[in-house]
C-alpha cells in the first residue's frame, strides 16, 4: 500500500455546527471564534458525521433503547448501563472522535480490521497519548500500541525492535508520538500512514457532548467557548449526569478564566508598565496582532517572537505575564534550570523540554516562556568532552522553536536571559527569535512609576519622587524589596505605612562621621565636575557607601574615538577627585588608590599597546598593562612622568572649578545621591575660572563606576 498522509479534517473544512454555534445569539457577547470559516456544505459536514455513525452503528434509536455508540464504547464496547458504570469515560470518548475526523470512514474502516499495518499517530500533547492508546486496543482488532516519546537512542533501538517484532507477527501497529521528529528514521521509512490529531474544535466537542448525554438538537458549543482549553480542561467539565448547558457552562467558566488572567495573579497591567522602553511598544503591537489573529485576520506566522535580555531583576518575568494578561491567551512557563531539575540525563532532559513545546503547540493560541535561556550554552562555548550532550540539547531546541514559530497556530516563544553573549547565535536569528530587546534598570521616572505599582492602595498621594532620586539604579526587585521592608517595619510598630518609612530604607541610617561623610562627598564632587568641564556624561553620584567604597561616581561612556586627547582627558577625570583631596580638603588620602591604579592601567596601555605615546612596539593587552614590574625602568618613568603633567592638569581644573565643586560636596552631603542633571545645574551655576577646557556631552552607550 502506498505511504499517505492523513491531514485532520478540521484543519480545512470544519463542521457545520461550528458556522451555526458561532452565530447563535446566547453567545454575541463572547470572544470571535478562532477556527476559520467551514468551507464545506452544511449538507456534506452533516453526511460526514452520518458516516461517524454508522461506522460506530451509533443511531438516535440506538442512543434511546440501550446506550450503544462511541459513549458505550468509551466504557469498554458496551452500554453504561451494562457495564456497571455511571458515564463514559470523556478523554476516550474525545480520542475515538478525533480520530474518526482524522482519518474519515474508508481510513477508519481499514484500522478497524487490524491490518498488518504501520500508522504512525501524532497526537496534540502526552495527556492524548493515553487515551489514544486505549481506543486503539479496544477497537482495533490484533492491535500493538508503541510510544515513541523516548529521546535516549538505546530507547529509540527499543521501539523499533518492539515494532518490527510485531510487524512480523502480522500485527496491526500504531506508534504514537507528540513529536514527529522523536520518530526513528527506520520507522518513519516504513509508515504506511501518518496521521496528525488536531485539537477538538467547536463542532467536535458539540458531537462529544450529545454522545455523551443523548442529546442529539437544541445544543451547540461555539469556538469561543473553548479557545485556549485542553484535554484535562474538557475531562473536567464532563462530568456524570451533566446536562449540556452545564459542560457547556464550565467550558465557557474555565476560558473566561484563561482569557481574564485568573491564573495570573498579580501580573501587572501592560499598559502601565514603566521603563520597558521599546519593548513594550513592541508588546502592544503584539497584543493588537493576537486580536487580529484570533479573529482571522491575520495568519499565525506573522506573530513574532522575542528575547528578553537584561541584568537580574529588572522585571523581564513579569513583563511576560503582563504580555500574556494582556492578550487574553494561557501563559505556559518553564526555565532551562526546571528541564535540569531531578535528573539531568539527556532523555529526561530532552522529555521535559518536548513536553514545553508540545504544551504551548497544544494550547496556541498562547505565550511560551522559556526563564534562564542563557543556562543552555552555545554550541561554540562547550568542550568537546560535553558536546555530545548539550549540542543535542541546542539541536532539539532549535527544531521545536522553528517548528513553533512556523505552525502557525499563534504560539508566541519569548524567553529571558541575563547574558545574550552566551546564547547561541542560532537562536537569535530570525525564524527563531525574531526579536532581542535589552531591559535596562529603569530610570528615576520609571522606578517612581514601579514604586506606585507595587505600592497598591498604600501612600495614595504621595510623592515619590525623592524616593526615585535616591534609589535611581536599583530595579523593580530592588523596589519591591524596599516596600516589603517598609511595610514590615510599619506593621511591628502596629501603625499603617508611611512614607518616612520607606525613605529610610531607601536612605538607611549613616552612622559615619560626618567629617569623613563630607570629606567623601568632596572626593567625589572632584570627579564630577572634572568630568562636567571635560564632556564626559555623568549618571549619577552617591556618598551611601557600596561595598568597599564610601562613594561613588557613575559616569556615562560616550561614543568617541580613543585619542591621545581623549585618554588624557579620562584620566585628568579620575585624577579630579585626588585633586579636590589635596585643593579642597586635608591632602592626598589612601583612598583614592583605586583611582591611582586606573589610571596607571590607562596610560601604561597608552605607552605599552595603543601605539600613544613614543614607542609603537606592541607589548601584550592592555588587560595585561598595569605589570609595571615586567617594563623596563625607562617605561616606568615615562608612565611616571605622564601621570604627573596630568595630576597638575587636574589640580589646575579643580581649583579653577573650587567654588562649584564647594557646592556640589555641600549639596551632597544633604541630599546623599544626586543625578547628573543635577550636577550639571550646580556647575552651570557655578562656572569656572580661567580657560577651561569645554566639551560637549555625548550620549551614553555604557557606564563606568569611580569609587572612593
Amino acid at each position: 500500500m502506498p505511504k499517505t498522509t492523513v491531514p485532520s479534517h478540521s484543519d480545512a473544512s470544519e463542521d457545520a455546527d461550528q458556522d451555526a454555534a458561532a452565530a447563535t445569539p446566547s453567545h454575541a457577547s463572547e470572544t470571535p471564534a478562532t477556527d476559520t470559516e467551514s468551507a464545506e456544505p452544511a449538507q456534506a459536514a452533516v453526511a460526514r458525521e452520518t458516516d461517524i455513525d454508522d461506522f460506530f452503528g451509533f443511531s438516535d434509536a440506538d442512543t434511546a433503547r440501550d446506550g450503544s455508540g462511541p459513549s458505550a464504547r468509551a466504557n469498554g464496547g458496551m452500554g453504561c448501563e451494562q457495564a456497571g458504570h455511571p458515564w463514559p469515560d470523556p478523554a476516550n470518548l474525545l480520542a475515538e472522535l478525533a480520530l474518526a475526523r482524522a482519518l474519515g470512514r474508508p481510513a477508519l474502516s481499514r484500522l478497524r480490521r487490524g491490518r498488518n499495518e504501520l500508522v504512525i499517530i501524532q497526537v496534540p500533547n502526552a495527556g492524548w497519548l493515553a487515551p489514544v492508546g486505549a481506543v486503539i486496543h479496544r477497537d482495533v482488532q490484533n492491535a500493538s500500541v508503541v510510544r515513541l516519546q523516548t529521546e535516549r537512542q538505546r530507547g529509540r533501538d527499543n521501539a523499533t525492535a518492539e515494532v518490527s517484532l510485531s510487524l512480523l507477527r502480522g500485527r496491526f501497529v500504531a506508534a504514537l508520538t507528540t513529536n514527529l521528529n522523536a520518530v526513528p528514521v527506520a520507522l518513519a521509512s516504513a509508515a504506511d500512514h501518518v496521521v496528525r490529531l488536531a485539537l477538538p474544535d467547536a463542532g467536535l466537542m458539540t458531537r462529544a457532548i450529545r454522545v455523551l448525554t443523548r442529546r442529539r438538537s437544541g445544543f451547540r458549543i461555539a469556538a469561543a467557548d473553548i479557545a485556549g482549553l485542553g484535554l484535562d480542561d474538557f475531562v473536567a467539565a464532563m462530568r456524570p449526569g451533566s446536562s449540556p448547558a452545564v459542560i457547556a457552562g464550565r467550558l465557557r467558566r474555565a476560558t473566561a478564566r484563561l482569557a481574564r488572567g485568573d491564573d495570573r495573579h498579580g501580573a501587572p497591567d501592560l499598559a502601565t508598565l514603566a521603563g520597558y522602553g521599546a519593548a513594550k511598544d513592541w508588546a502592544l503591537g503584539l497584543v493588537a496582532d493576537f486580536g487580529r489573529f484570533l479573529a482571522n485576520e491575520l495568519d499565525g506566522n506573522e506573530l513574532e517572537s522575542a528575547i528578553l535580555a537584561g541584568p537580574p531583576g529588572t522585571g523581564k518575568t513579569e513583563f511576560v505575564r503582563a504580555v500574556a494578561r494582556a492578550a487574553r491567551v494561557p501563559l505556559i512557563e518553564t526555565s532551562v534550570g526546571e528541564w535540569m531539575n531531578g535528573s539531568s540525563y539527556l532523555d529526561q532532559v530532552l522529555a521535559k523540554q518536548n513536553a514545553f513545546f508540545d504544551s504551548v503547540l497544544a494550547k496556541a493560541p498562547c505565550v511560551g516562556f522559556v526563564d534562564e535561556l542563557d543556562a543552555l550554552p552555545g554550541r561554540g562555548q562547550v568542550t568537546s568532552r560535553n558536546a555530545d550532550y548539550w549540542n543535542v540539547v541546542s539541536a532539539n531546541q532549535l527544531l521545536r522553536c522553528a517548528e513553533l514559530r512556523s505552525s502557525g497556530k499563534g504560539a508566541v516563544l519569548l524567553a529571558a536571559t541575563n547574558h545574550l553573549d552566551r546564547i547561541d547565535p542560532a537562536l537569535r536569528r530570525p525564524g527563531r527569535f525574531d526579536r532581542i530587546f535589552t531591559i535596562a534598570r529603569p530610570d528615576a521616572t520609571a522606578l517612581m512609576a514601579i514604586l506606585r505599582q507595587h505600592l497598591g492602595t498604600d501612600l495614595p498621594g504621595a510623592d515619590l519622587s525623592e524616593v526615585a532620586r535616591l534609589g535611581e539604579g536599583g530595579t523593580g526587585a530592588d523596589a519591591l524589596g524596599w516596600i516589603r521592608i517598609a511595610r514590615q517595619v510599619a506593621r511591628r510598630a502596629d501603625r499603617p505605612l508611611c512614607l518616612d518609612d520607606l525613605l529610610q530604607v531607601v536612605r538607611p541610617m549613616d552612622d559615619r562621621p560626618d567629617e569623613f561623610v563630607r570629606a567623601v562627598a568632596l572626593h567625589e564632587a572632584g570627579h564630577c565636575i572634572a568630568a562636567f568641564r571635560l564632556g564626559i556624561a555623568i549618571e549619577r553620584v552617591s556618598v551611601a557607601p557600596r561595598g568597599v567604597a564610601a562613594g561613588w561616581t557613575q559616569l556615562g561612556v560616550v561614543h568617541d574615538v580613543p585619542t591621545r586627547a581623549r585618554i588624557e582627558a579620562e584620566v585628568i577625570e579620575i585624577l579630579g577627585g585626588r585633586a579636590a583631596d589635596i585643593v579642597l580638603g586635608s591632602g592626598p588620602q589612601a583612598g583614592a588608590s583605586h583611582d591611582l591604579h586606573m589610571a596607571t592601567v590607562r596610560l601604561t596601555a597608552f605607552h605599552t599597546t595603543q601605539g600613544l605615546g613614543e614607542a609603537l612596539i606592541y607589548r601584550g593587552t592592555p588587560e595585561g598593562a598595569p605589570n609595571l614590574g615586567a617594563l623596563e625602568p625607562r617605561l616606568v618613568q615615562c608612565v611616571e612622568e605622564h601621570l604627573q603633567r596630568l595630576m597638575a592638569a587636574s589640580l589646575a581644573l579643580i581649583t579653577a572649578n573650587s567654588g562649584a565643586v564647594a557646592a556640589l560636596a555641600e549639596t551632597l552631603v544633604r541630599r546623599r545621591v544626586m543625578t547628573g542633571a543635577e550636577v550639571a545645574g550646580i556647575a552651570a551655576a557655578h562656572p569656572g575660572r580661567g580657560d577651561t577646557p569645554m566639551r560637549p556631552r555625548r550620549p551614553a552607550a555604557g557606564q563606568s563606576i569611580r569609587s572612593a
